[in-house]
């Protein structure tokens, strides 16, 4: 299908209900359709309900992802109709499951079955939960909101994965490679891009617009995903929902993950939660098919959506099967359902290590590690002082979740994430860093049990509704202070393309032969080169080839990888048309130049009186130029 322009899209989000629709089919009802087929256990709450739709989600990605991979290896290309239809067997398998329940449940319901007072009594239930979706709702539009200003992703990350969502739609399933523009094994974990992809189907959004506002509301489910593992671990809705609207509002990560780019991250810990409730509630009743069901699909599903998240819950499912052994209970289960989702996800993570194994392995750092501008960027990634502030509070949580059997292995592993910030170990190739940004999720938990337990003692002494605002209060002061300091999520640094510039591509997409092949300013970044203006984005928004191209280049063969690399380097350095100028147009078969003003080593002004180039654009500080001259 067509992508249609980016101002179009966001008029089409702004006046249809098409996103919303394609939101809930996507990240609601596959979950739904095995959710509403597994036993309930306990009584419906808004609390349980909550729990449920946070499965459902979890599910959804995770089901989405293996339906890919098995897609995959059995040749299956998916189209719109197949989408549409697939989504409408899932509707019908979610209904037939809840009036299947339905039945079962009146078939024992106490007589009569239908009264005022029955309906009177579930009103408050009905209203928590209703006030519950509508927070949701809120947290989602606030994500949207702090992406306002952003006319394409930011950074780094954005740009391959607008190309892996662009390649994934364009092919109808997973690709084996990204070629043809990109000759390289595609192995990344995939479970956020193929969700985009199929919302880009279902909606017509571009990909690199799906990438950033679906993205944000991926984002924010984060949320939705602490409060099912709060409720797991402490079975309270109070520090549960308290830790939800911390990691919405309050804290700055995973908000500040749109600066960066981090998508699949945000999908990886959507998933996580749910695993490491699956697991706790499987530890506490061994017997549950549902949560051993949920453990296996969502242990899979962590597998394919993102590896350092997959890392984490098996940090958790080592910690938790440690005491399972000790107090003999559940371990089979466990087991079971650990390894069945590990080998339902076994043919991705076998590519994986076939193309990437050599860079697993665990480094000592030691004490060199410790350098002042490492701890200051721990400090930053870990800040501002709002959340330095929660960060410190959750050190006395950790301890009382140390006293507590119920959450000890909770204790363990947030420990052990914070730990593995300390440049003393690298599990490779996990960056001590990537540790940093994720501790939100165990400081947002420890902190609101604490903030509950401490108004606990008012209530008890004197009314519980003193104890009740205590904590309103608290939650109140913390939620002005985080969206007063949120509202704008912005980092200049990491902004590629300026607004302007999407007009150049536009201009280019239209006017350019489509083997055109760009010169593009380009610096270091991590081992590898990344552009540094809207040139960048050439190849994943106008389907371009350029000088530097996407990040996963590094995934192909070493000579493919080295001739990059060699490229960039030498076009990082260049500032004039001298001879090792046309040499690298040479080599690299270049046809057009993109250069932005202020941006990168070679300026507007060089090619001013370069013979062999042909101003064809100019505008908003960009000029393209046509290589006339022909190749030596």
């Amino acid at each position: 299908m067509p992508a249609k322009p980016t101002s179009i899209i966001i008029k089409n989000v702004e006046t249809n209900l098409t996103p919303l629709i394609a939101g809930l089919l996507i990240l609601v009802l596959p979950g739904a359709a095995l959710l509403a087929w597994l036993p309930v256990r306990g009584k419906p709450t808004p609390a349980a309900s909550i729990r449920w739709l946070a499965d459902a989600v979890a599910l959804s990605i995770s089901l989405s992802a293996l339906a890919a991979l098995f897609s995959h290896l059995l040749n299956i290309t998916w189209t719109r109709d197949g989408l549409l239809t697939a989504y409408a067997v899932c509707a019908l398998a979610a209904v037939s499951g809840w009036v299947f329940s339905i039945i079962k449940d009146l078939q024992h319901a106490p007589r009569p079955r239908f009264s005022w007072q029955r309906v009177r009594s579930v009103i408050p239930h009905g209203v928590f939960l209703l006030s519950a979706l509508v927070i949701l709702a809120g947290m989602i539009f606030w994500r949207l909101y702090q992406a306002r200003s952003y006319a394409m992703p930011a950074w780094v990350d954005s740009v391959h994965h607008t190309f892996v969502v662009g390649k994934i739609l364009a092919a109808g399933g997973l690709p084996d490679t990204l070629g043809p523009e990109l000759p390289v094994p595609f192995f990344y974990h995939y479970g956020f891009h193929l969700i985009t992809a199929i919302y880009c189907a279902l909606t017509g959004a571009a990909p690199a617009t799906a990438v950033l506002y679906f993205g944000q509301a991926v984002n924010a489910l984060i949320a939705l995903a602490v409060f099912r593992l709060a409720i797991a671990l402490h079975a309270d809705w109070k520090p549960a929902a308290l830790a939800a609207l911390l990691v919405g509002f309050v804290m700055q990560m995973p908000a500040y993950y749109l600066t960066w780019g981090r998508y699949t991250l945000s999908a990886g810990l959507v998933l996580l939660p749910a695993g490491m409730a699956a697991v706790l509630d499987l530890h506490s009743d061994p017997d549950s098919a549902g949560a051993w069901l949920r453990l296996l699909f969502l242990t899979a599903g962590i597998c394919l959506t993102h590896y350092l998240t997959m890392l984490m819950l098996a940090f958790f499912y080592i910690i938790q099967f440690a005491i399972s052994i000790r107090q003999r209970k559940g371990l089979v289960m466990l087991f079971t359902a650990g390894l069945g989702g590990v080998l339902l996800a076994l043919p991705w993570l076998l590519k994986l290590w076939t193309h990437n194994g050599s860079a697993a392995g665990v480094t000592s750092l030691g004490v060199e590690g410790f350098s002042k501008s490492y701890l200051e960027y721990l400090m930053y990634l870990t800040g501002p002082l709002r959340s330095h502030i929660l960060m410190i509070a959750a050190l006395p949580g950790l301890a009382l979740a140390f006293l507590k059997p119920r959450t000890r292995g909770f204790a363990i592993w947030a420990l052990l994430l914070g730990l593995l910030t300390l440049p003393l170990l690298r599990i490779d190739p996990f960056r001590p860093d990537l540790f940093a940004i994720v501790l939100f999720l165990p400081a947002s938990i420890l902190v609101s049990r604490l903030l509950a337990g401490c108004s606990d003692p008012p209530g008890h002494l004197y009314r519980p509704w003193i104890g009740n605002l205590i904590l309103l209060l608290a939650a109140g002061g913390l939620l002005f202070w985080g969206i007063r300091e949120t509202r704008t999520m912005k980092n200049p640094l990491t902004i590629i393309i300026q607004p302007s510039e999407l007009e150049v591509l536009d201009w280019i997409a239209q006017n350019t032969p489509p083997n055109a092949r760009f010169w593009i300013n380009s610096t270091p970044w991590q081992g590898a080169y990344r552009g540094v203006d809207g040139g960048y984005w050439l190849l994943p928004y106008a389907h371009r080839q350029t000088l530097t191209p996407p990040a996963l280049y590094t995934s192909g063969e070493p000579a493919y990888v080295n001739q990059f690399q060699d490229w960039s380097r030498r076009a990082s350095q260049m500032t004039t048309c001298n001879e090792e100028f046309w040499s690298l147009v040479a080599e690299a078969r270049l046809t057009h130049i993109y250069v932005k003003k202020d941006y990168g080593s070679l300026q507007p002004a060089a090619l001013v009186n370069c013979p062999g180039v042909l101003l064809i654009y100019q505008k908003n500080q960009v000029s393209l130029y046509e290589i006339t001259r022909p190749p030596d």
